[in-house]
């Protein structure tokens, strides 16, 4: 037995980058599959907004939300009835729409599936990317068990795997800019982290986080005027999108943010506390649910 671990070890060490990402990609992508969400109208109301925008579009050619007007996070614009969600995810989500989609579709809203698919399949890619990016730093048989315990420990299954939401997605074009970014690629590296904010926007903190702290390690400019510059064309992409569909010239349109402006104004600073300590101690929403390798981290403290 111990002979078969050795020689399973050493081929592990001695494969190509593409072959121990498909390892590690290919029995995620079943597991995701597996376990993701079938449901339809029951998915959460992010995630039925962003699909409904793909399937519109590749079956009708446009982004008309009228039959949905009821359902949360589909709004009027000067007339017109849309999703308010940020368009990287429905545009990620349309090539699976437009194989699969069909116009009729009996109950409250076309099938899920699709949609919930392209979220299993970029939440499973992205532990390959971070696996080739472990590669980087440490030995391929290392990076292949570190990118399993994101994979199966971490909320990249429970979340992003599960229903379409900008999580998955959106984590991918971030773990690629950061495999851009171990190779001084720095241009790639923007381009991705774009392509992320195009998807959910506020990662555009990430990648000001990730191009200035790269930058300072490497004392030089270079990182963050290349990788900011690049990432600034997603940015652009998404406000004239804003603008154009939403009437709104900004990264984050009213009608997204208004529901966490009121609250953030209304709540009080003890239901802040109440927050935080959930995040740690609720037994069904804590982030040691949702990612259960961080309680062998707590021995550490």
């Amino acid at each position: 037995m111990q002979s078969v671990v050795t020689r399973s070890r050493g081929r592990i060490a001695q494969a190509p980058a593409w072959q121990t990402f498909l390892l590690v990609f290919l029995p995620i992508l079943g597991v995701y599959l597996l376990t993701m969400d079938r449901a339809n109208l029951e998915q959460g109301v992010d995630a039925i907004a962003a699909a409904l925008p793909a399937w519109r579009f590749t079956q009708f050619g446009d982004l008309d939300m009228a039959q949905f007007s009821e359902l949360p996070w589909i709004i009027e614009v000067n007339g017109r009835i849309l999703s308010n969600r940020p368009p990287g995810i429905s545009w990620v989500t349309m090539p699976l729409y437009w194989v699969f989609g069909r116009q009729s579709f009996t109950g409250a809203v076309p099938s899920m599936l699709p949609g919930t698919a392209t979220a299993v399949l970029f939440s499973a890619a992205t532990v390959g990317v971070v696996h080739l990016t472990l590669r980087r730093i440490t030995t391929p048989v290392l990076a292949l068990g570190g990118a399993l315990v994101f994979g199966l420990g971490t909320s990249t299954w429970s979340i992003s795997a599960n229903e379409l939401w900008a999580h998955g997605p959106a984590q991918f074009f971030l773990a690629l800019g950061m495999l851009a970014i171990s190779y001084n690629r720095f241009v790639a590296a923007g381009l991705a982290h774009g392509a992320a904010l195009l998807i959910r926007p506020v990662t555009a903190l990430v990648a000001a986080g990730t191009g200035l702290a790269y930058g300072w390690m490497q004392r030089s400019w270079r990182p963050v005027v290349l990788g900011g510059l690049s990432a600034a064309l997603g940015l652009g992409v998404l406000v004239v999108y804003n603008g154009l569909v939403l009437d709104s010239w900004t990264p984050v349109p009213a009608s997204y943010g208004e529901s966490f402006v009121e609250r953030a104004q209304n709540q009080s600073p003890l239901a802040y506390v109440g927050d935080l300590l959930g995040m740690f101690l609720h037994p069904k929403y804590s982030i040691f649910v949702f990612s259960p390798f961080l309680l062998f981290t707590i021995p550490g403290l």
